[in-house]
């Protein structure tokens, strides 16, 4: 999906994956695991599974009560409140086209834009690398287009 190698968890990293309590489920597991293989090192996902765990460790089971003072917020649609682009999953999206956008481009100039050679190394086919190139190529046209 990603292009890159199979990659694979040490044990400390599966004994701290074991025991996190995973309070976002599946999809928080899944969005470690693409993390994992977008960064390409477990220190960083080590890093933020432990600091995690300490967090909720520390966080206390009941919320202090509100401020008198403290003002409510007005119930406003979440369409309303949420500032465009702040989605989830099109950040996720979005973050995990980049990091591929710079592995194809990076991967390009090391080859010198054998584009055979660089669909080798990527691990995809070339007609893929081919639409990949083709989707920058667009993306690029339309910056250009929108900066004039």
């Amino acid at each position: 999906m990603y292009g890159r190698e199979q990659a694979s968890f040490s044990q400390e990293a599966m004994a701290a994956l074991l025991t996190y309590s995973w309070p976002g489920n599946i999809r928080e597991l899944e969005n470690l695991c693409k993390r994992f293989v977008i960064v390409g090192g477990e220190t960083q996902i080590l890093r933020e599974l432990t600091s995690r765990s300490q967090h909720t460790a520390s966080v206390p089971l009941t919320a202090p009560a509100p401020l008198a003072t403290a003002p409510l917020p007005s119930p406003e649609p979440a369409a309303v409140r949420q500032p465009f682009g702040t989605n989830l999953l099109e950040v996720g999206r979005r973050a995990a086209w980049q990091a591929e956008r710079r592995l194809i481009l990076e991967t390009l100039e090391a080859v010198r834009w054998n584009r055979k050679l660089a669909a080798q190394r990527l691990g995809i086919s070339y007609r893929s690398l081919r639409s990949k190139i083709e989707q920058i190529d667009r993306d690029e046209t339309t910056k250009r287009h929108l900066i004039a």
